[in-house]
C-alpha cells in the first residue's frame, strides 16, 4: 500500500510538473527566423529549445539554440513572436 502512495504521489507531481497553461506561439523543436532587420540576428535561424518561466525573468520566456550564429543572448521574451516567423526544420540544422 505504501509503495502505491508513493507511485501515486510521484505520477500526480510528474503530471503537475509537465502541464502547463502557457502556450507561445512557437513548439519545441520548431526552426524561426528574424525578419525585423533592427534584430542582430535578422535573417539567421534559431530552434526553439524551450518555452517556459525562468527564475528572474518576468513571465514565460523563449530559449533558443543558433545553430550557425553567435548570439549574445539566448534567451528571448514572447515579443519575438511579432518579429519572427516559422521556416522549416530544415534550417535549424547544422
Amino acid at each position: 500500500m505504501k509503495n502505491l502512495m508513493i507511485a501515486g504521489s510521484l505520477l500526480l507531481l510528474s503530471v503537475n510538473c509537465s502541464a502547463s497553461t502557457e502556450k507561445g506561439k512557437y513548439d519545441q523543436g520548431d526552426c524561426i527566423m528574424a525578419n525585423d532587420s533592427n534584430y542582430s540576428w535578422f535573417g539567421e535561424f534559431a530552434k526553439v529549445e524551450a518555452y517556459s518561466r525562468i527564475k528572474g525573468f518576468a513571465g514565460p520566456q523563449y530559449i533558443l539554440f543558433f545553430p550557425t550564429y553567435k548570439a549574445d543572448a539566448v534567451v528571448f521574451g514572447p515579443e519575438i513572436e511579432q518579429h519572427t516567423i516559422k521556416v522549416g526544420n530544415n534550417l535549424c540544422r547544422r
